[in-house]
């Protein structure tokens, strides 16, 4: 008996991260795509080595195996996805940012200067680390590994 294949014959495997990103901004119209595509570049230049992704329909960016930050746009606005803690810390340097539940609401074409998009990631980088300190296990006396 011959072995199943992984994939049925003449389909496609998905589509890469890249990919899904790069059909994302294409189907935006060029004043929002061009917004976004400046905020990517901000999250690069802020988070170098965070890593591109692509989850809930939207770009989004890794930061060493967790979710840092997402991006996408919406009917009436651009939105930029630090999460709540990030938010709460710099929330008076956001007073003329429309702000929800982890979201940062901005113009089409128009995203966040590059220090305030830097200081939100590095307040969840900050988190990040920190919820992966606290999971690394110690040895506990007298227990074999």
């Amino acid at each position: 008996m011959k072995p199943r294949s992984a994939s049925p014959v003449g389909s496609k495997s998905p589509p890469t991260v890249s990919a899904q990103i790069t059909a994302y901004l294409a189907a935006q119209p060029p004043k929002v795509r061009a917004g976004l595509k400046t905020l990517s570049k901000l999250i690069r230049s802020a988070a170098p080595e965070a890593e591109p992704a692509f989850s809930y329909g939207m770009p989004a960016f890794r930061f060493e195996g967790r979710m840092l930050t997402y991006f996408a746009a919406f009917k009436d606005h651009s939105s930029l996805f630090p999460g709540a803690s990030a938010l709460r810390v710099l929330a008076p340097e956001l007073k003329d940012y429309k702000i929800s539940k982890g979201t940062l609401q901005f113009p089409h074409g128009a995203p966040p200067p590059a220090d305030l998009v830097a200081r939100l990631l590095q307040v969840r980088i900050e988190e990040i680390r920190a919820a992966a300190s606290k999971t690394k296990r110690t040895p506990r006396p007298g227990k074999k590994s």
